[in-house]
């Protein structure tokens, strides 16, 4: 196996290496966007004088809270999608 550095095939790759970067930026400001949006939807749902709506809100927010990322991305990923197929079904 050649371990060996080759500054061609390191330039060869670089526009799409600097591309890639833009794109994980840019993804991770819109996350953070979007974040802040649902995150203050959330607090003006806790802030509400309805009791149940502020239960409510509480829950999803401590299941937020108390859940890891990656559960949560499977969540959306796998599960939603198939919720929402046999609504429509």
């Amino acid at each position: 196996m050649n371990a060996e550095w080759r500054w061609d095939f390191a330039i060869e790759i670089l526009p799409g290496m600097l591309l890639a970067t833009l794109n994980t930026i840019m993804a991770a400001g819109i996350g953070y966007a979007i974040a802040m949006i649902v995150g203050l939807l959330f607090l003006l749902g806790q802030r509400t004088p309805i009791k149940i709506v502020n239960i409510i809100n509480r829950e999803i927010v401590e299941f937020i809270r108390s859940t890891p990322s990656l559960i949560q991305l499977f969540l959306v990923h796998v599960v939603l999608p198939q919720f929402a197929s046999s609504l429509c079904a």
